[in-house]
């Protein structure tokens, strides 16, 4: 026995030679039956297959026992010599260098022994030095966002979601790294081994925390340890379902505004109801604002008195335009109005007024459809059947105190100041708002029967107005 080291079945033939393990070996004066492993460095990649990559100068080293007293020991390509080096007669391990280029290699180890024994031991051994291709087409699935390849959805229960690409060449390991929300990376790197056999197009299932913006990294390591460049995809689980965020009353309609962009003709009058003081409101009309805002108009079609509108909305069949999130259940929301006084002294006889209104009670309503009006219609004055809403005008009064108190619902906002006015002309017009008149303007008021100058122009009230200038 030499060495402690396992001991091998040895086959003879008749020229004295021996097969170890597929290891010929030349018997000599006695006969070597055993085997030592050989160890190469650098190993990148999978250990222990032989299989590796070499920088730029870098030497390849082998390592091994020797087989009892070992004089010398040779490495060999066919019959070039690549390293010869003398052993001592208590040595036990060897270590040599050598330079390999890029390819397969079939080596040969050559053990001498000092009693003139001659073990031979090939071994295979391949140098790459070639990177991988990256991966390609990567994406996710399923993908049920506007698109089936905008890499953002959404997962029903029992769902998961996979990531699909196309690696390069196989057998590789993709080593993947992902981020959530902007954050560092949230897990260990994963190794996903794909051997040959597997094909090159790859669906990888991948484990997640819950929704949210991630980035998934991805990178193929070679059978030598060479690494493709990184490849990086940004995408969306979405795990918050569609909702109404806001209901807003805005005078003659009501803005529904929900949590993200809904499918385009998805949403639509069959998901509403509307009711004011319980009766059920008729002839809406519903515009599409922006892809997350809708206005249901016509709703004061009928309204006469203070009140509350009761809105209720069904989600069910409505979606996120974005990732496809479904909605379910319904929203419900109530809106109280009120009609504003507008304050207005009337005088017996002509008056110069405007009404700030989208919407009068049915009372003004019938107290003004009685009286005469007069607007300015290209540069003349016109009779008018009945009081134009936010128009300047004359209205003759014969009694004021016959005309009930003028109770409208007025805009949200100024939407026509004396800064749209044209420049270098006179204009009839009336504030919806109270303001201050600004420099490089005159205005006129009809008060008491005469005109008078103003400078603080007031709702209700209609001016002539001279505009100088640009401010």
């Amino acid at each position: 026995e030499v060495g402690d080291n396992a001991l091998l079945q040895v086959e003879k033939d008749l020229d004295r030679k021996a097969c170890v393990n597929g290891v010929a070996v030349d018997l000599g004066s006695y006969e070597y039956q055993l085997y030592f492993p050989l160890v190469i460095e650098p190993d990148r990649g999978v250990e222990g297959d032989f299989i590796t990559s070499l920088n730029d100068g870098e030497r390849l080293t082998l390592r091994g026992r020797l087989p009892g007293q070992s004089r010398e020991i040779r490495v060999s390509k066919g019959d070039d010599t690549l390293v010869e080096k003398e052993t001592e007669f208590f040595d036990q391990t060897f270590e040599v260098d050598f330079r390999l280029g890029e390819g397969q290699h079939e080596l040969t180890v050559t053990y001498f022994g000092f009693d003139g024994s001659v073990l031979a031991q090939k071994q295979t051994v391949i140098i790459d030095n070639t990177a991988p291709g990256p991966v390609t087409g990567l994406g996710i699935r399923p993908d049920h966002g506007q698109s089936d390849n905008d890499n953002v959805t959404w997962l029903p229960d029992g769902e998961s979601l996979m990531l699909s690409f196309l690696v390069s060449e196989t057998p590789t390991v993709i080593e993947l790294t992902w981020r959530r929300n902007g954050a560092v990376i949230v897990m260990e790197p994963t190794l996903i081994e794909l051997p040959v056999g597997v094909g090159r197009q790859v669906l990888q299932p991948l484990q997640l925390p819950g929704g949210g913006v991630f980035e998934v990294a991805m990178s193929s390591v070679d059978l030598a340890g060479n690494r493709s460049g990184w490849v990086a995809l940004p995408f969306v689980v979405d795990d918050v379902p569609l909702t109404v965020s806001d209901c807003q009353l805005a005078r003659d309609a009501i803005n529904i505004i929900f949590s993200d962009a809904v499918v385009e003709d998805e949403f639509s009058l069959d998901q509403i109801e509307l009711r004011f003081n319980g009766t059920l409101c008729a002839g809406l009309t519903l515009t599409r604002l922006d892809d997350r805002s809708f206005a249901v108009g016509n709703v004061l079609q009928g309204v006469e008195e203070d009140g509350q509108f009761a809105l209720e909305i069904t989600l069910d069949g409505l979606h996120k335009a974005i990732s496809g999130q479904p909605a379910s259940g319904s929203h419900s929301e109530t809106m109280d109005l009120f009609f504003e006084s507008l304050g207005y002294a009337w005088e017996q006889g002509w008056n110069a007024i405007c009404l700030p209104f989208v919407s009068v009670t049915h009372e003004t309503a019938e107290a003004l459809a009685g009286m005469t009006v007069f607007k300015l219609d290209e540069g003349g004055y016109v009779r008018n059947g009945e009081v134009p809403l936010q128009t300047a005008m004359w209205v003759y009064c014969s009694d004021p105190a016959l005309v009930p108190e003028i109770q409208g619902l007025g805009p949200e906002k100024e939407n026509r100041g004396v800064d749209q006015l044209p420049v270098g002309a006179w204009s009839f017009h009336g504030p919806l708002q109270e303001a201050r008149l600004p420099s490089g303007h005159t205005a006129w008021e009809w008060s008491a029967s005469q005109y008078r100058l103003a400078t603080d122009l007031q709702p209700g009230r209609a001016y002539w107005i001279y505009r100088f200038a640009d401010n």
